[in-house]
Protein backbone atom coordinates (compact mmCIF):
# COMPACT_ATOMS: atom_id res chain seq x y z
CA UNK A 1 0.00 0.00 0.00
CA UNK A 2 3.04 2.57 0.89
CA UNK A 3 4.47 1.55 -2.33
CA UNK A 4 1.56 2.35 -4.65
CA UNK A 5 0.49 5.93 -2.61
CA UNK A 6 4.60 6.85 -3.26
CA UNK A 7 4.13 5.45 -6.66
CA UNK A 8 1.32 7.82 -7.01
CA UNK A 9 2.44 11.06 -5.07
CA UNK A 10 5.10 11.03 -7.60
CA UNK A 11 3.29 10.57 -10.53
CA UNK A 12 0.84 13.28 -9.51
CA UNK A 13 4.31 15.11 -8.92
CA UNK A 14 5.94 14.82 -12.28
CA UNK A 15 2.15 15.81 -13.84
CA UNK A 16 2.09 18.87 -11.36
CA UNK A 17 5.71 19.51 -12.91
CA UNK A 18 4.73 18.96 -16.58
CA UNK A 19 2.18 21.40 -16.25
CA UNK A 20 3.76 24.43 -14.44
CA UNK A 21 6.97 23.55 -17.89
CA UNK A 22 3.70 23.96 -20.10
CA UNK A 23 2.34 27.00 -18.18
CA UNK A 24 6.13 28.80 -18.35
CA UNK A 25 6.71 27.69 -21.85
CA UNK A 26 3.42 29.27 -22.91
CA UNK A 27 2.90 32.61 -21.16
CA UNK A 28 5.69 34.03 -23.07
CA UNK A 29 4.27 33.72 -26.10
CA UNK A 30 1.00 34.86 -24.96
CA UNK A 31 2.66 38.20 -23.52
CA UNK A 32 4.78 39.28 -26.80
CA UNK A 33 1.12 38.49 -28.76
CA UNK A 34 -0.69 40.80 -26.36
CA UNK A 35 2.51 43.46 -26.75
CA UNK A 36 2.85 43.41 -30.65
CA UNK A 37 -0.95 43.62 -30.90
CA UNK A 38 -2.30 46.21 -28.23
CA UNK A 39 0.86 48.68 -28.56
CA UNK A 40 -0.01 50.12 -31.50
CA UNK A 41 -3.62 50.70 -31.04
CA UNK A 42 -2.61 52.67 -27.60
CA UNK A 43 0.14 54.37 -29.10
CA UNK A 44 -0.59 54.47 -32.86
CA UNK A 45 2.36 53.89 -34.14
CA UNK A 46 4.37 50.27 -35.16
CA UNK A 47 4.92 48.35 -31.79
CA UNK A 48 6.99 44.90 -31.56
CA UNK A 49 9.29 42.88 -28.93
CA UNK A 50 11.35 40.18 -30.27
CA UNK A 51 11.16 38.15 -26.73
CA UNK A 52 9.30 37.71 -23.67
CA UNK A 53 9.85 35.38 -20.49
CA UNK A 54 7.74 34.91 -17.73
CA UNK A 55 8.45 33.30 -14.80
CA UNK A 56 4.95 33.14 -12.88
CA UNK A 57 6.18 31.51 -9.78
CA UNK A 58 8.99 34.13 -8.56
CA UNK A 59 6.45 37.10 -10.31
CA UNK A 60 9.24 38.12 -12.87
CA UNK A 61 8.62 39.40 -16.62
CA UNK A 62 11.84 39.78 -19.21
CA UNK A 63 10.78 42.02 -22.35
CA UNK A 64 13.61 41.69 -24.54
CA UNK A 65 14.29 44.25 -27.45
CA UNK A 66 11.09 46.27 -27.23
CA UNK A 67 10.41 48.45 -30.42
CA UNK A 68 8.33 51.61 -31.12
CA UNK A 69 8.04 52.87 -34.01
CA UNK A 70 8.06 56.92 -35.52
CA UNK A 71 4.70 58.43 -36.14
CA UNK A 72 3.82 59.24 -39.99
CA UNK A 73 6.22 61.19 -41.82
CA UNK A 74 9.85 60.90 -39.14
CA UNK A 75 12.53 58.61 -40.48
CA UNK A 76 14.83 58.04 -37.74
CA UNK A 77 14.83 53.67 -37.74
CA UNK A 78 12.66 54.17 -34.37
CA UNK A 79 11.53 56.19 -31.66
CA UNK A 80 12.21 54.42 -29.20
CA UNK A 81 13.96 50.93 -28.42
CA UNK A 82 15.47 49.07 -25.04
CA UNK A 83 17.70 45.94 -24.98
CA UNK A 84 15.36 44.72 -22.05
CA UNK A 85 13.01 45.29 -19.05
CA UNK A 86 12.56 44.00 -16.36
CA UNK A 87 9.54 43.59 -14.21
CA UNK A 88 8.42 42.58 -10.86
CA UNK A 89 4.96 41.80 -9.43
CA UNK A 90 3.34 41.21 -6.33
CA UNK A 91 1.65 37.60 -7.07
CA UNK A 92 -0.82 38.54 -3.77
CA UNK A 93 -1.92 41.08 -5.09
CA UNK A 94 -3.52 39.47 -8.14
CA UNK A 95 -6.20 38.00 -6.30
CA UNK A 96 -6.65 41.26 -4.73
CA UNK A 97 -8.12 42.56 -7.93
CA UNK A 98 -4.82 44.99 -8.18
CA UNK A 99 -1.26 44.37 -10.41
CA UNK A 100 0.93 45.06 -7.84
CA UNK A 101 4.38 45.57 -9.25
CA UNK A 102 7.58 46.32 -7.01
CA UNK A 103 9.54 47.72 -9.88
CA UNK A 104 10.20 47.94 -13.38
CA UNK A 105 13.90 48.40 -14.62
CA UNK A 106 14.56 49.54 -18.33
CA UNK A 107 17.81 48.71 -19.33
CA UNK A 108 19.68 50.74 -21.93
CA UNK A 109 16.82 52.80 -23.95
CA UNK A 110 17.70 54.60 -27.20
CA UNK A 111 15.50 57.09 -27.85
CA UNK A 112 15.59 59.18 -31.61
CA UNK A 113 14.69 62.81 -31.46
CA UNK A 114 14.34 64.08 -34.68
CA UNK A 115 12.58 67.49 -34.88
CA UNK A 116 11.10 69.02 -37.91
CA UNK A 117 9.91 72.58 -38.47
CA UNK A 118 7.06 72.71 -36.15
CA UNK A 119 7.32 69.01 -34.16
CA UNK A 120 9.56 66.53 -33.25
CA UNK A 121 9.06 62.57 -33.22
CA UNK A 122 9.19 62.72 -29.27
CA UNK A 123 6.73 65.07 -29.25
CA UNK A 124 3.53 63.99 -31.54
CA UNK A 125 3.94 60.65 -29.41
CA UNK A 126 3.52 62.54 -26.38
CA UNK A 127 0.38 64.42 -27.46
CA UNK A 128 -0.86 60.94 -28.51
CA UNK A 129 -0.42 59.34 -25.55
CA UNK A 130 -2.13 62.44 -23.41
CA UNK A 131 -4.79 62.68 -25.76
CA UNK A 132 -8.10 62.59 -23.97
CA UNK A 133 -9.60 60.29 -26.95
CA UNK A 134 -7.13 57.72 -25.82
CA UNK A 135 -9.61 57.58 -22.59
CA UNK A 136 -12.63 56.62 -25.04
CA UNK A 137 -11.69 52.82 -23.47
CA UNK A 138 -11.50 53.37 -19.93
CA UNK A 139 -13.62 52.18 -17.65
CA UNK A 140 -16.60 53.66 -16.33
CA UNK A 141 -16.59 53.83 -12.46
CA UNK A 142 -19.50 51.08 -12.11
CA UNK A 143 -17.37 48.72 -14.05
CA UNK A 144 -14.20 49.67 -12.13
CA UNK A 145 -14.30 47.15 -9.59
CA UNK A 146 -14.30 44.37 -12.22
CA UNK A 147 -11.07 45.57 -13.85
CA UNK A 148 -7.70 45.26 -12.20
CA UNK A 149 -5.80 48.00 -11.16
CA UNK A 150 -2.02 49.02 -11.54
CA UNK A 151 0.23 50.17 -8.87
CA UNK A 152 4.00 50.77 -9.79
CA UNK A 153 6.31 50.76 -6.30
CA UNK A 154 9.16 52.08 -8.23
CA UNK A 155 10.06 52.56 -12.13
CA UNK A 156 13.66 53.31 -12.98
CA UNK A 157 15.36 53.64 -15.98
CA UNK A 158 18.99 53.64 -16.69
CA UNK A 159 21.88 53.58 -19.04
CA UNK A 160 19.99 55.61 -21.79
CA UNK A 161 20.65 57.60 -24.80
CA UNK A 162 19.46 60.24 -26.91
CA UNK A 163 19.82 60.14 -30.68
CA UNK A 164 19.13 63.66 -32.27
CA UNK A 165 18.54 64.35 -35.51
CA UNK A 166 17.86 68.12 -36.28
CA UNK A 167 21.07 70.81 -36.80
CA UNK A 168 24.24 69.04 -36.26
CA UNK A 169 23.13 65.48 -34.30
CA UNK A 170 24.50 63.42 -32.44
CA UNK A 171 23.86 61.54 -29.08
CA UNK A 172 23.72 62.74 -25.84
CA UNK A 173 23.14 60.85 -22.33
CA UNK A 174 19.37 60.11 -21.31
CA UNK A 175 19.58 61.14 -17.19
CA UNK A 176 18.76 57.92 -15.14
CA UNK A 177 14.89 58.28 -14.13
CA UNK A 178 13.62 56.92 -10.61
CA UNK A 179 10.00 57.14 -9.82
CA UNK A 180 8.08 55.89 -7.05
CA UNK A 181 4.49 55.49 -6.58
CA UNK A 182 2.77 55.33 -9.65
CA UNK A 183 -0.76 54.82 -9.39
CA UNK A 184 -1.31 55.21 -5.48
CA UNK A 185 -2.79 58.12 -5.14
CA UNK A 186 -5.20 57.80 -7.94
CA UNK A 187 -8.71 56.82 -6.25
CA UNK A 188 -9.71 54.44 -9.09
CA UNK A 189 -6.21 52.86 -9.89
CA UNK A 190 -4.64 52.89 -13.26
CA UNK A 191 -5.78 50.49 -16.26
CA UNK A 192 -2.76 48.54 -17.69
CA UNK A 193 -2.97 51.13 -20.66
CA UNK A 194 -2.69 54.36 -18.76
CA UNK A 195 0.05 52.69 -16.37
CA UNK A 196 1.86 52.56 -19.83
CA UNK A 197 0.90 56.00 -20.73
CA UNK A 198 2.21 57.60 -17.25
CA UNK A 199 5.67 55.06 -17.90
CA UNK A 200 6.16 56.57 -21.31
CA UNK A 201 5.27 59.91 -20.60
CA UNK A 202 7.77 60.41 -17.98
CA UNK A 203 10.70 58.60 -19.93
CA UNK A 204 9.31 61.07 -23.29
CA UNK A 205 9.37 64.04 -21.18
CA UNK A 206 12.78 63.64 -19.60
CA UNK A 207 14.05 63.32 -23.44
CA UNK A 208 12.03 66.44 -24.20
CA UNK A 209 14.00 68.08 -21.12
CA UNK A 210 17.05 66.87 -22.10
CA UNK A 211 17.41 67.77 -25.77
CA UNK A 212 15.75 71.75 -24.38
CA UNK A 213 19.53 72.33 -22.05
Amino acid sequence: MKKRIGRGLLILAAVVALLAAFLVARLGPVVKTAVNKAGPRLMGVPVSVEDVRVNPFRGKIRLSRLVIGNPENFSTPHLFRLESLHVDLRMRDLARGKIGIREIVIEGPHVWYERKLRESNVGRLLETLESPSRDAGKPKPDDARQKKSVEIDRLIVREGRVGLKFGVGGQVPLPAIEIKDIGKDDPDGLSPAEAVRRVLSAILGTVVRVVAA
